[in-house]
């Protein structure tokens, strides 16, 4: 039960950064700050942001739904825990910890990783 409980949580964390990623064009003014970009690199930003969005749901959704079984959702737990990890890893690199807010994604990178490594050997 307890396994299940914690691939129902990285499941929902990974749909949850999905619906987040909704709210980046107001979070950071891309009303302004888009404009400014070329149309190619635009695109490709916005490709690459909606196809992310996409991923996120989607695994959260296999993760929730089981789909493909325990090995699977294994294989989907650590790769989550590997791009947890990384993103973490790329915060004081991409974006350094000038404001409350670096530090707190920081921490929330650090907890998708731990809730998909605690899922995974639990499971």
């Amino acid at each position: 039960m307890f396994e299940t409980s914690l691939i129902i949580l990285a499941g929902a964390y990974n749909i949850g950064f999905g619906i987040f990623h909704l709210y980046f064009p107001k979070l950071f003014h891309w009303d302004r700050t888009m404009p400014r970009m070329d149309p190619m690199n635009r695109g490709v930003f916005l490709a690459l942001h909606w196809m992310l969005m996409l991923v996120f749901v989607m695994v959260g959704g296999a993760l929730l739904l089981g789909a493909g079984g325990p090995e699977t959702s294994r294989v989907l737990l650590v790769g989550g825990a590997v791009f947890w990890v990384v993103r973490a890893g790329l915060q004081p690199v991409l974006w350094p910890f000038q404001s409350s807010f670096a530090y707190k994604m920081f921490a929330i990178f650090l907890l998708g990783f731990a809730l998909h490594v605690a899922a995974r050997f639990a499971s």
